[in-house]
């Protein structure tokens, strides 16, 4: 008789679950942390299927199908403002927390100084892993 294996019970991985309901990342500069937390949520979501629809609606709306440049870009903030579902730490006026809507978070992430922070986030929000 062998040894009892053991076995990874994939019954315990709630991804789609968590992608659902988001999770907190850290934002950080130089590797460390800036104070920023930001909920996003993941491909599962009802969110990022919104923006996948708005996203098939803008290149319908090209002859061939594709995205220009431009509406690549615009498509990039659109996700974030779609999968940024709360945020700690923002204040876009310097005196006070600033809520987590899409005005402010268009705001914050097309603030030309910090574009680090988008990349995070969209980084984060195509692992998967993230959502484990």
């Amino acid at each position: 008789m062998g040894e009892k294996k053991e076995f990874f019970d994939f019954r315990n991985v709630k991804s789609v679950q968590k992608s659902k309901d988001g999770v907190w990342m850290d934002i950080l500069c130089d590797d460390e942390p800036t104070g920023i937390r930001m909920k996003v949520v993941g491909s599962y979501s009802d969110e990022f299927k919104k923006f996948q629809k708005k996203l098939q609606n803008m290149a319908k709306k090209r002859r061939d199908g594709n995205l220009s440049t431009a509406d690549a870009e615009k498509a990039a903030l659109e996700m974030l403002v779609y999968c940024v579902v709360d945020w700690e730490g923002i204040s876009l006026d310097g005196k006070a927390e600033s809520p987590c809507n899409d005005e402010n978070k268009r705001a914050f992430f097309t603030t030309e100084d910090i574009e680090w922070a988008a990349l995070q986030v969209t980084e984060f929000i195509s692992d998967k892993s993230n959502f484990f």
